[in-house]
Formats: structure tokens, C-alpha cells, sequence
């Protein structure tokens, strides 16, 4: 579906902020990379520490101290942020990462709780986060919000963002003339800089979000029909104008599907 020829190798790989590893492997031309944003069903289920109920379907066990990180080896934590960066970062982190309505509400009340001891534990927080919305409301209940500040968190401390932008690049550059990267995103975060990367990836600089500047076509392949509408640039081509989604029937299927957004970039 992804790649055409044989002639070079494929790799492929699941990619958090520890994922640097598998940087060391792009150092020959390959014919198609494949990066899934995500942490495998089978790692979390079979994690000997996992958190099961309500808050396990929050928060994955390395989450329980207030930690957030992917590694042992991380010397930023989610407690750090929340006890002693600035009031202003707190509130840019759960408003600008977990896109979080609530976001004054909770900064000012993650600030005030420094006061009596601070926050140590992922159930001081929850039960902080379930307090400002049952005053304020909340969207979607205080379930819907603590997945929004936890996420808030875990890409702050991760740096999960430059991350990406940064393997995205180096994939791209171990690529073999026509081959494909093919990335898989589960929150809009993620897919708005693997969209934005592509446009600069093909252009060899900086592309503004409405890609006016790039060459748009609409293809009608039948070896392909999925990628309908192509992005044309110097460098190679977005052969997903628009991201590939789920269908009713993948969603039937595997409901955790649901969010993915599937782009796909091809090397000039």
C-alpha cells in the first residue's frame, strides 16, 4: 500500500520521547518508514504495575508519582512543573498541550495547593482536578479534563513535540529517492506538526499552513485510491493532502482507532 520497489529496506517503529534508538538505525536509504505516535495495547496491558478502572484508562503507571516521563533516566518530572515552574508556564503547558478550556481555573489552583505541601502524587492531582470542575463545570466532566492535563504534562516533560518535529527530519533524510514516510497521529497536537513538517519538508523551508504556494492535484490512481489529493514540492510530495481516518467498520473493530490520522510523505 505504502512503498513501491524492492530495492531498499523498511523500517518501522512505535516513537516516544526515548525513541532516539531507532534514529541509529536510519543510516541507509530506506524505501519506506512508518512512525506510529503511540504506545502499544500489549506494553500498557501487561505493565506489572498498570492502574485499572477509571484513572487506568487516565493515567499509565509510570504517571502514579507525578512523574510523566517515558524513562528512569528523565531528570524533569510532572511534580517539578507543577511545584515549581512559574504560574504563567503551568497555565501555557495545560492550555497550549492539553488544549484545556479550564486551564486559569486549574493553573490557579495547582499554584495555590504549593502552599500546603504541593502536589506529590497522581491522586492529590485528580482529586484536585475533580474539585475545579465540580465548581466550574469542567468540558466533558473531570474525567475528560484530567486526560487533558495529564497529557498536558507527560508532553512537557517528554519535550514529545521537538521530538517529533525532529524525527521526522531524520527520517526523511534516510529516506531512498522515492520512498515513503508514513505517520500515524492520535491527537491533533501530534498531526498539526507532522502536517506542518511535511509542507516544510517538501518545500525546503518554512510552509505556511494553507500550503497556497505548493502545487495541489487530485489523482485519480486506482493502484492507489487513497491518496486522492497530492501536495507537490520541490523536495517530494504529500500524498495526503488530507489525513486517511478510520472507517466505521476499522472503529467497530478497535474503538482506540478511532483518533488515528494517517499521512503520508514520498521523497523526490
Amino acid at each position: 500500500m505504502l512503498c513501491k520497489g524492492h530495492c531498499a529496506p523498511i523500517l518501522t517503529s512505535r516513537i516516544s520521547s526515548t525513541s532516539s534508538m531507532f534514529l541509529v538505525a536510519l543510516t541507509r536509504a530506506w524505501r519506506m518508514a512508518r512512525l506510529e505516535l503511540t504506545v502499544s495495547s500489549s506494553t500498557l496491558a501487561c505493565h506489572p504495575c498498570r492502574l485499572t478502572g477509571q484513572i487506568g484508562d487516565l493515567v499509565c503507571s509510570m504517571m502514579v508519582h507525578l512523574t510523566c516521563a517515558w524513562t528512569l533516566r528523565a531528570t524533569l518530572t510532572a511534580e517539578d512543573i507543577l511545584n515549581s515552574w512559574p504560574e504563567l508556564e503551568v497555565g501555557r503547558i495545560l492550555r497550549d498541550y492539553g488544549e484545556e478550556s479550564n486551564w486559569q481555573s486549574l493553573q490557579r489552583r495547582i499554584v495555590k495547593e504549593r502552599k500546603t505541601g504541593g502536589l506529590h502524587s497522581t491522586g492529590e492531582l485528580v482529586k484536585l482536578i475533580q474539585r475545579t470542575c465540580t465548581i466550574s463545570g469542567g468540558r466533558q466532566g473531570w474525567i475528560k479534563t484530567a486526560t487533558r492535563v495529564f497529557q498536558a504534562l507527560r508532553i512537557a516533560v517528554n519535550d514529545e513535540l521537538q521530538t517529533l518535529e525532529d524525527a521526522l527530519h531524520s527520517c526523511f533524510d534516510c529516506l531512498a529517492p522515492d520512498g515513503r514516510l508514513a505517520v500515524i497521529s492520535f491527537h491533533s497536537l501530534e498531526d498539526r506538526i507532522v502536517k506542518q513538517t511535511f509542507l516544510e519538508l517538501i518545500s525546503g523551508d518554512e510552509a505556511d499552513d494553507d500550503d497556497e504556494d505548493l502545487a495541489c492535484a487530485d489523482i485519480d490512481n486506482e493502484d492507489e485510491p487513497w491518496f486522492k489529493q497530492r501536495v507537490q514540492g520541490t523536495n517530494g510530495t504529500v500524498l495526503t493532502k488530507r489525513p486517511i481516518t478510520p472507517s466505521q467498520e476499522e472503529e467497530k473493530l478497535n474503538q482506540r482507532c478511532r483518533s488515528a490520522k494517517l499521512r503520508v510523505i514520498q521523497k523526490a
